[in-house]
Formats: structure tokens, C-alpha cells, sequence
């Protein structure tokens, strides 16, 4: 009998995945812009008899406002509730009671209005009841991820029963951290915490202390958490640029996380959506209770399991110009751009278009075009914008290349230049084109403090004479109009009151044994500290050189050839020659690969 209920949970817990993955309806005319749109983020097919289901959908609308979005259900009479708006853009929830008794059944959608009286109404979703006797350790989730310090993974049972943690494990990075055994058990809505030992945080009387491991958790890398019942991946959670695949523990696992940051979480304990929190957010941490806002910043690109499906749009990644040649850039003639097209596992594969080309697949997930660029001796940018778009919505990725006739002499690696760093609220690094030919720098890597920051994408080529921005700490610096490439943003900011050293690294090429060589480096640490050299540990506590205040940099004097400098005034020369615009104030004593030597 228990095997025969656990099979109809498992069906039944398929058709709920299967429903939200589809398209959800839209109304008469889903074209027309002034006409709301819904998308139903949580939509359950299966509850527990009895307790309160919450039901959230995404509603947009591409011209005019949102009138009213309203929850209407049927246990046999109709009802309605006013959705309300959560703390995220466009997003709604609404709750309604299950019925008392197992094996009923109650209908629900969601009708949405614009302010000009457009209607939307969602698809019909049957609900069944369930029976307390189904193991509720299937519905276990993952509620929230700590960092740097505050290492924690905590577990929620959204269910109205207890749920034994027998056959339930914790993995990481596809290693087994814990496997609970009977003893441990979780009571109706409520939080577990497994943590760290070295974690300094305090669990709430009312959460169950799940025990503790050796093991970190790194915000700063690639991470993957897995949450298992009787080995089956029940839920998941992953931070990295590349998947790879949908199951985890054998994707393409890089050490390049999707964001950094401090602290991950579900909004109040909802069961899809990942977000990253603001590494200065220290207080959005809540071990053992329900999740806040506080810090939060932005949403995960990709969750590849079961209810984070149906809120997960594609991703588009891994962007290469001409993979099967040498690096030379891209011409009118002969060329070809292939990227990377990544999906839920749950739903079905998105369509792919472009602005310039016609996409083809090639194999699997990687598909590439051949646009027709516009070109000249020296050099025309060409914007393209990727798209991918499923039932969730579309996701684009814009890039600009450079089209260059076919006689264009590319320079190499070693004539980039780190030309400009600016800190606290504004900053920043800039790179400086030393040759008057374009350099194609993808696969360039920059470290701060001998840990990654940025791998440069593939696609990305900077002019003769040109200049290269990477905003940190969230800074965008894509202002429109400007002249210089614009490299994109990381989370990781810089001190100016702390050590620093920037590093412009040759791309990893594998059988190079070369492929760990600096080109360029910034260093400011008190000239009282030996020089650091390859095998030195960074300390970033020690006294700096030259403090840098807010609104200020440092950078060359002449671009890329000249020594470094605490400029004396604010005018930000970001993207542009410091010799016109910026006073030099003193120098620095830099005593680390300053002109590009290698390790």
C-alpha cells in the first residue's frame, strides 16, 4: 500500500511540473502589447487536504498598467480573491484552502486586467487532494544558502506534516555532505539548518538544528547544493556562469560563480526562484526562519529542477568567434559565431533567433550563426542581439563585434595594459589598447588578490588605441554613448584602505605550459611588506601604500606605458585618456610585475 501511494504521488507530482512548463493562455489576441500577460510561477496540481495553497503568477504588460489580477476557484461554488503583489516586479500571490478530505478535487485560474479594461485569463488547473499518509520528505526544499562565515543550508518543510529525514542527504559540489537517518525529523512549516562549524550564526529555538560539517561554502566560486531523497534529486541549487548539464554533480563545473555574493535565498520560503544577496547585506541572513528581502539583488539566471522550471528562462552562454581558427577576429567574408543555449531539463527547448543571421543547431545545446558584419581597415562595431525565449519569456544577450577586411593585422595579448582603477562607490578597472591594431582579448582573465574576478568572454575585441571597462561591485558603466567596450559587471568590489593587487592574466589554453603568465599587474601594499611574488598568500589587511578615497583613482600617466599615480581630482576619465582630464598626484612604488613581466 505505501508503495502504491508513493507511486501516485510521484504521478501526480509530474503533472504539477508538467503544468507550469506550459504556455499559460493569454487572452483572445496574445500578440496585442496593451493586453496583460500571465505566467504561472506557482501553480501546485496535488495539496495536502485541508491546509492553505499558495498560487503565484507573473503578470506583465507591455503597454499601460495593471488594472486588477484576481485568483477565481471552484470546490463547488465560485470564489475569488485579489491577488496581491509580492515584494518582486510583476509578480502576484493569492491563497485558497484545499478541500478537507483526500481524493477531492478544486479548480482554479487567474484572470488579469489593464487599465483599459484589456482582459487575460490563465489556463484552468485542476488540484487533488492528498491523504497525510504521503511522505512528505519528497516535498522537502532548499530555502536559503549562507556564505563567508555564515556558512549554513537550510532545509523548509512546506508541508502540514512531519517529515522524517530518513533517506534524506545534503551534497555539494556532487559530495556527499550528511546523510540524516530516522532520528532526525522536521515538524509542518517548518526550518532546519545544517551548517558549517566554523559558522557563527545562531539558529532559532523554533528551527531544528540539523548538524554541522567541516566542509565551507564558498561565496566567490561555483556552487552547487543538492538535496536528495532515497538518491533522487528532489531539489537543488546552483551558482555558477556554466551548468553544463541538468543534473549537477556532472556539469561543466568551472570556478566561475553566476553571482558572488553573501547569501542566497527563496523569497519567504516560496519553492522556485534563487536569488543573490548584496555582500554588504550582512543582516539578510536568516538561519531557521522565514526569508526577507533585505539585500536582495538579483534573481539566478538558471535553476535546472522541477518547480524552479517553471520560472527559469533560458540562458545563453559560452559566445566564441571563429572556434575553429585561429584568434584573428572576425571579417565581412568568413565568419562564424557559436553560443551556448542552456534549459531547464523540465521544459521544452526554447526557440533561438538573431538580429544578424539565421541560428542553426550544430549539436545538442551549442548553435551559431554567420552574420553578414559591415567592416573597414580599421574597424566597425556590429551589435547582435542572441535570443532565446520558452514558456517563461525570452532572454537576450547582446554583444558587439568588429568587422575588419580581410587584410586587418591583429596584435597579440601583450599589448593591453591595465590603465585605470577607481574604488569605493565607483568602481572599476580599464584596460588600454598600447597598438594601433585591434586585439582580439577574449579568454583574458583579471585576479584581484591572487583570487579570480573576470574571464573576459570570447567574443570581445578592442580597438587599436582603445579602451575596456569592467564595473565592480555592481557598477555599470554601459552608459549609452560611450566611446570605450564596455566589459560588463561583477559583483566583487575594491578597497582603497586595503592592499590591492590587480592582475591581467593570458587566457588558460590548454597543453600551454605558459598559461599561468601576468601581462600587467597593480599592486599598493606598504613598501614596509616584501614583495609578494607567485607563491606569496595575498594578505588584503596590510597597510596600503596610498589610501584611495571615494571618487577617486589611480591609473597610468601616459595610457599604458606611463608609472601609476593618486590622481588628485575626481574627474572620471573611465573609458578615456587620463593624460587629457586627470592631475597627476604621486607616484607609486610598485614592485610587482608593473611592466608586464612574467611569474
Amino acid at each position: 500500500m505505501k508503495q502504491l501511494l508513493k507511486l501516485i504521488f510521484f504521478s501526480l507530482a509530474l503533472s504539477a511540473i508538467a503544468a507550469c512548463s506550459k504556455d499559460p493562455k493569454q487572452g483572445p489576441d496574445p500578440v496585442d502589447p496593451k493586453i496583460p500577460r500571465i505566467t504561472m510561477l506557482q501553480c501546485p496540481e496535488e495539496w495536502e487536504a485541508g491546509t492553505s495553497v499558495d498560487v503565484i503568477a507573473g503578470v506583465t504588460i507591455e503597454e499601460g498598467s495593471i488594472s486588477s489580477v484576481m485568483l477565481y476557484y471552484n470546490d463547488g461554488s465560485e470564489k475569488s480573491a485579489a491577488m496581491s503583489e509580492t515584494s518582486n516586479a510583476n509578480e502576484y500571490s493569492a491563497s485558497f484552502t484545499a478541500p478537507a478530505s483526500a481524493g477531492e478535487t478544486i479548480t482554479y485560474y487567474i484572470k488579469a486586467i489593464s487599465a483599459e479594461n484589456k482582459t487575460s485569463k490563465s489556463e484552468t488547473v485542476t488540484l487533488t487532494t492528498v491523504a497525510e499518509s504521503i511522505n512528505p520528505a519528497e516535498k522537502l526544499r532548499l530555502s536559503e544558502i549562507g556564505t563567508s562565515g555564515s556558512e549554513f543550508i537550510e532545509i523548509y518543510n512546506p508541508t502540514g506534516m512531519i517529515a522524517s529525514l530518513d533517506g534524506v542527504s545534503l551534497r555539494k559540489n556532487g559530495e556527499e555532505l550528511i546523510a540524516f537517518t530516522s532520528s532526525k525529523e522536521l515538524p509542518a512549516k517548518a526550518y532546519g539548518v545544517f551548517r558549517a562549524k566554523e559558522s557563527t550564526i545562531a539558529i532559532p529555538i523554533s528551527a531544528v538544528d540539523l548538524g554541522a560539517t567541516d566542509a565551507g561554502l564558498s561565496g566567490s566560486k561555483s556552487l552547487s547544493v543538492e538535496l536528495r531523497y532515497n538518491g533522487d534529486i528532489i531539489d537543488a541549487f546552483a551558482n555558477t556562469i556554466n551548468p553544463g548539464v541538468s543534473q549537477m554533480t556532472v556539469g561543466d563545473w568551472d570556478g566561475t560563480p553566476e553571482q558572488e555574493a553573501t547569501n542566497f535565498n527563496r523569497p519567504n520560503g516560496v519553492t522556485y526562484g534563487w536569488y543573490a544577496t548584496a555582500s554588504t547585506a550582512t543582516t539578510a541572513a536568516t538561519p531557521g526562519k522565514e526569508n526577507g528581502t533585505v539585500g536582495m539583488r538579483v534573481k539566478l539566471k538558471h535553476q535546472l529542477f522541477k518547480e524552479d522550471a517553471v520560472a527559469c528562462p533560458p540562458y545563453i552562454a559560452n559566445i566564441k568567434i571563429n572556434p575553429d581558427k585561429p584568434a584573428t577576429g572576425l571579417t565581412p567574408e568568413d565568419n562564424i559565431i557559436q553560443f551556448s543555449v542552456y534549459y531547464d531539463a523540465y521544459s521544452a527547448a526554447p526557440s533561438v533567433s538573431s538580429t544578424m543571421g539565421t541560428p542553426s543547431k550544430i549539436e545538442g545545446i551549442v548553435w551559431q550563426i554567420k552574420p553578414t558584419l559591415t567592416g573597414s581597415s580599421t574597424g566597425t562595431e556590429n551589435t547582435i542581439t542572441l535570443t532565446a525565449t520558452n514558456a517563461t519569456g525570452p532572454y537576450a544577450s547582446k554583444i558587439t563585434v568588429l568587422g575588419f577586411s580581410a587584410a586587418t593585422t591583429f596584435d597579440t595579448y601583450g599589448k593591453i595594459r591595465i590603465n585605470e582603477i577607481r574604488t569605493s562607490t565607483k568602481d572599476g578597472i580599464e584596460l588600454y589598447n598600447t597598438s594601433s591594431q585591434p586585439v582580439v582579448i577574449g579568454g583574458m582573465r583579471i585576479r584581484k588578490n591572487k583570487d579570480s574576478l573576470f574571464i573576459i568572454p570570447g567574443y570581445m575585441v578592442m580597438k587599436g588605441y582603445g579602451y575596456a571597462v569592467l564595473g565592480c561591485n555592481g557598477k555599470d558603466y554601459s552608459t549609452t554613448g560611450t566611446a570605450y567596450l564596455n566589459l560588463g559587471t561583477v559583483a566583487n568590489g575594491l578597497s582603497g584602505s586595503k592592499s590591492l593587487l590587480i592582475e591581467l592574466r593570458k587566457p588558460k589554453i590548454e597543453g600551454d605550459l605558459t598559461n599561468s603568465t601576468n601581462i600587467d599587474s597593480f599592486v599598493n601594499i606598504s613598501t614596509s611588506v616584501a614583495s609578494p611574488n607567485k607563491d606569496s598568500t595575498w594578505d588584503i589587511d596590510n597597510f596600503v601604500e596610498k589610501a584611495i578615497g571615494d571618487g577617486q583613482s589611480v591609473g597610468r600617466k601616459p595610457d599604458g606605458t606611463g608609472p601609476w599615480y593618486l590622481f588628485t581630482n575626481t574627474t572620471t576619465s573611465m573609458g578615456a585618456s587620463n593624460s587629457a582630464s586627470i592631475n597627476a598626484g604621486t607616484a607609486f612604488t610598485q614592485t610587482y610585475h608593473q611592466d608586464g613581466a612574467g611569474e
